[in-house]
């Protein structure tokens, strides 16, 4: 008789956790809400019109870099040629530039918080 109460006991137990479990999925996937994928395009310039690129570290430090005709030299902080492939990696980066999502339409403030 023991054994008939604990099967009992345990098949309510297991259909129990299967009705919590399918109700705690069928939450999470109504949580989800669908996010905006329509890219924004934020800057189109033809590569050929970048004359100049000023890169800015945190730490304060500048590297510039300037298009004599068809080569990259690197300005400053000192006088160097530049590697032609990642400059031009850059470039195509950087002239179809486009966001992955909105975060917020209109915000409120724009300051850093981190």
């Amino acid at each position: 008789m023991k054994s008939k109460g604990l099967l009992t006991a345990s098949f309510l137990l297991l259909v129990l956790s299967a009705v919590i479990w399918w109700s705690n999925k069928k939450a999470a996937t109504a949580d989800k809400t669908p996010v905006e994928t329509a890219s924004v395009k934020l800057l189109n310039l033809p590569e050929d019109q970048i004359q100049n690129i000023e890169i800015k570290k945190r730490t304060g430090e500048t590297l510039q870099l300037q298009r004599n005709d068809s080569q990259w030299q690197i300005t400053s902080p000192k006088p160097l040629r530049a590697d032609p492939d990642a400059v031009s990696s850059m470039l195509s980066t950087l002239s179809s530039l486009s966001s992955d999502r909105t975060v917020e339409e209109k915000a409120t403030t724009l300051t850093n918080t981190a």
